[in-house]
């Protein structure tokens, strides 16, 4: 992680901070908030279909009640007629009653299986069966659904002696039962079942699988619960219902519910999208603000990497930054002033340094050519000492004819011939000095007393006292460089020598070699690494010693 972020600029760096901060912020805010409407809404839709089943049950159990009421108040009437009954009289209290309770639609009076009186019932079936039900247990009111007919039967007993056993039979206006459901708004699927005893339908309202309902409530029994039913989000209520034996189920469809949950998570989900676009273009405006000074310092710096110190930077925005900038622009003048310091010191040294090196070629050579023409005067040749001035004072007009440390490969070439036949003469014209350098390359600039220290190199260490040796110097170009090359017979050096020498040079060590170092010194401050010395050498056969220098130097002292 922190490898990435050592990556970033400040400004994306701090845009992805803000951004995830502040969306794991949301996304944790939105998580609770989605988990508090979660769980209310299933809390609500408990209460809801707990409370729509409760108020169902109620509804029922007020019809039940009112039911038992009539039966009672038969059996009140039925009470209150002499004993033994008579089939008249017990019509005459049915039809009382029918006229007056619009839920009652007829009623019939059993002994054991002897139908005693009825009025306004048709009955289609044997009795015997539900007689049985009605004595099985004379304390409760038996309800049968039967051809989409309510019946509802009582077994009590009457007479004197409370000796005889009578089971009221009524039938009931199922409309008014059924519109207790039927204004019910249940949903898709939704559906009411009431069970029996023996988990049974005895009656339902709705849609339903038979199946899958009885085996949802086989393993729910009593209580709430929310389940997948036929695709469909359901609430299921199973209770009980007083005063019969039945146990009612309600199925409720709370899709639309849970649709609203998605809705609502949805909608969340797009309200968190939009917050992350909002606070992404926010943090962007910010870091961008932060950014954007940040580039334009770096800008800055990549062009006083390049060399550009004059410009200077202008920033609007955090005082942090303004400040920052004012100090850059403080740095970099300072900088600029230091170096344009540095580069005259440079200069002047440089300049110093090659004076001092060259100066140090002409008392070395004028040292060394008064000895040679000392010793041809000793020997009485006044001819080659005569011929040895002229040649010296032509040598020293030209070395002091102008203050240029860079002239034309013409005037090194002539300084070199006139210094040869200085040593010629003193050495008693024991080498022959060749040159063979190309009228082309003549107006070429090349470094000044280049030349020299390198022929007096070869004369001093390369003659043979038995032989004759030939020096040579050549010219030739080379890509963008001239090379010259002073080739001598003679002794020759070891490779061991010439890395010995190479060390020297490179490493700037002491050594009573004037010439070749001075010339490598004054090669390294002028050109710099384009410059190169080599030494070619095998054992008693020869030594050749080669300068480059790159083109294109202008004739002018430029350090």
């Amino acid at each position: 992680m922190n490898n990435v972020l050592k990556k970033l600029t400040i400004g994306q760096t701090t845009f992805m901070i803000i951004v995830v901060i502040v969306t794991f912020t949301l996304s944790i805010f939105s998580l609770f908030a989605y988990r508090l409407m979660y769980s209310a809404t299933d809390d609500l839709i408990k209460t809801s279909s707990k409370e729509f089943t409760s108020q169902l049950i109620l509804n029922y159990e007020s019809y039940m009640s009112g039911v038992i009421d009539i039966s009672n108040q038969i059996q009140r009437r039925l009470s209150n007629l002499d004993y033994p009954l008579n089939n008249d009289d017990i019509e005459v209290v049915f039809e009382s009653l029918i006229d007056v309770n619009r839920n009652l639609r007829g009623v019939a009076l059993f002994d054991s299986n002897t139908l005693l009186a009825s009025s306004s019932i048709q009955l289609t079936q044997d009795s015997q069966p539900w007689i049985e039900l009605a004595l099985s247990n004379e304390e409760i009111h038996h309800f049968k659904f039967v051809d989409d007919r309510l019946f509802v039967l009582k077994s009590f007993t009457l007479g004197p002696f409370m000796n005889q056993t009578l089971t009221l039979l009524i039938e009931l206006d199922k409309s008014l039962f059924d519109a207790i459901a039927f204004n019910t708004n249940l949903g898709l699927h939704g559906h009411i079942l009431l069970l029996n005893e023996s988990l049974m339908p005895v009656y339902s309202v709705g849609d339903y699988d038979e199946t899958q309902s009885l085996s949802v409530i086989n393993q729910q029994l009593l209580g709430m619960t929310l389940l997948e039913y036929e695709t469909q989000s359901m609430a299921l209520n199973v209770s009980t219902i007083r005063g019969t034996r039945w146990m009612i189920a309600t199925f409720v469809n709370v899709n639309a519910i849970n649709q609203t949950k998605s809705e609502i998570l949805i909608a969340m989900i797009g309200i968190l999208l939009l917050m992350m676009v909002i606070v992404a273009f926010v943090s962007a405006s910010f870091s961008g603000r932060l950014n954007s000074p940040m580039r334009r310092i770096q800008s800055h710096i990549q062009k006083i990497q390049e060399g550009n110190f004059e410009e200077q930077i202008e920033i609007d925005g955090q005082i942090e930054m303004v400040k920052l900038a004012d100090t850059f622009n403080t740095m970099s003048s300072q900088i600029k002033q230091l170096m344009d310091n540095v580069v005259t010191e440079q200069q002047e040294k440089r300049v110093s340094t090659i004076k001092a090196l060259q100066n140090q070629i002409n008392p070395h050579f004028l040292y060394n050519t008064l000895d040679s023409i000392v010793n041809l005067s000793e020997n009485n040749q006044n001819e080659d000492v005569v011929e040895a001035i002229i040649a010296l004072s032509k040598f020293f007009r030209m070395s002091i004819s102008n203050n240029q440390n860079i002239v034309p490969l013409r005037n090194e070439i002539e300084h070199v011939r006139n210094y040869g036949l200085i040593q010629k003469i003193r050495y008693k014209r024991s080498f022959d000095l060749m040159i063979e350098v190309d009228e082309s390359l003549m107006d070429i600039p090349v470094l000044k007393f280049s030349l020299q220290p390198l022929v007096e190199n070869a004369i001093m260490h390369g003659l043979h006292p038995d032989m004759f040796t030939l020096i040579k110097i050549r010219a030739y170009l080379q890509d963008d460089a001239i090379s010259l090359s002073v080739f001598n017979q003679g002794y020759g050096l070891s490779q061991s020598k010439i890395d010995e020498i190479m060390t020297i040079l490179k490493d700037d060590l002491p050594t009573s070699s004037v010439g070749l170092k001075n010339v490598y010194q004054r090669m390294k401050l002028y050109y710099g690494p384009l410059a190169h010395l080599k030494i070619e050498s095998v054992m008693d056969e020869y030594t050749n010693v080669i300068l480059t220098f790159p083109l294109n130097t202008p004739l002018e002292d430029v350090v």
